[in-house]
């Protein structure tokens, strides 16, 4: 049996109304909501949903659901599912991501970025080599589930593979003759006078305006994004004209990207990158999506014109 590979995470907290809620119907509302949430890789497809509570088991053999509890099941019947019971103490790998961390331990900077390399690699990769997103049966549990399988190389390989890929990047950069002008700047010392780029692109006004956030880090060109509070911050990528449709793809189109909606594609997109005129190529690449417009607007079986036969008999 192939191993099984997380593809995504997500969380929410219960609002005042829900945390009066008994343990079952948390737990079904948990079922609920995040089958919904990632509804565009699980709809149409055989999947297994663990949980550690065993009732929900019993989910639709319940004779009579009435209420919450029968409008959830009737929104769940759209999905071909099994329920699996997992006791707790096996249901650590998913009981470990909800619960609160202990901030005396502290945060391991390495492992945080060996993530996000390794992820960065994967997501990268999909437009060399099309990873497949593969329906498997498991027969040892004896139901379907989903899962993605793709080949990632071991860690050394993975790491030799982002650092070159940090120097395609870097390369790319300096032929963007915007961002090699940029690049000429004094960053983090100087702001150059307006009247040197008075008659430039809007590429280089826009990161003109935005110096103090400019950064040189392994000699490539970022953007220091604070949050509002201005207590943590992130380094996004400037990203040149040449690869955007590349990013693109890889945070739409592809298999991981999954053909979400524009404000979701650009949240992911400005997570770690930035380009001018990015929120308008977003919503260009989504609206221009093949796939996506098919699925919005499926052809329609034309009807013929009615046709009477006698005065009146049609109003």
């Amino acid at each position: 049996m192939k191993k099984e590979v997380v593809i995504a995470y997500s969380s929410r907290t219960l609002s005042k109304s829900e945390r009066n809620y008994c343990t079952t119907r948390k737990e079904l509302l948990a079922l609920v909501f995040f089958i919904k949430q990632y509804r565009h890789y699980l709809y149409g497809k055989k999947f297994r949903a663990r949980t550690d509570h065993k009732a929900l088991k019993w989910l639709f053999s319940m004779k009579e659901p009435e209420g919450q509890t029968a409008r959830w099941i009737t929104q769940l019947s759209e999905y071909e599912f099994s329920i699996e019971h997992r006791e707790g103490k096996r249901h650590r790998n998913a009981d470990g991501m909800s619960r609160i961390p202990c901030h005396q331990c502290g945060n391991d900077e390495n492992i945080t970025s060996a993530v996000n390399r390794q992820f960065c690699y994967v997501q990268n990769d999909t437009s060399r080599r099309q990873q497949e997103l593969v329906i498997k049966n498991d027969t040892s549990a004896g139901s379907g589930t989903a899962c993605c399988s793709s080949r990632i190389t071991d860690t050394s390989s993975t790491l030799r593979e982002q650092s070159s890929n940090d120097s395609f990047q870097k390369v790319q950069q300096e032929q963007d003759k915007d961002i090699y002008m940029v690049l000429s700047w004094d960053i983090g010392n100087r702001r150059p006078e307006f009247r040197d780029v008075e008659g430039k692109s809007p590429v280089v006004k826009d990161l003109w305006s935005k110096f103090d956030q400019l950064v040189l880090h392994n000699e490539m060109l970022y953007i220091r994004w604070e949050n509002a509070r201005k207590e943590e911050y992130k380094l996004k990528m400037v990203v040149p004209r040449k690869l955007v449709n590349e990013i693109l793809y890889n945070l739409h189109t592809s298999p991981l990207g999954g053909h979400l909606g524009v404000s979701k594609t650009f949240g992911k997109v400005s997570e770690r990158f930035y380009w001018f005129g990015m929120r308008r190529d977003v919503e260009n690449y989504v609206a221009n999506c093949v796939e996506c417009v098919t699925r919005k607007n499926p052809s329609r079986t034309a009807r013929s014109a009615v046709t009477t036969t006698l005065f009146w008999s049609s109003i």
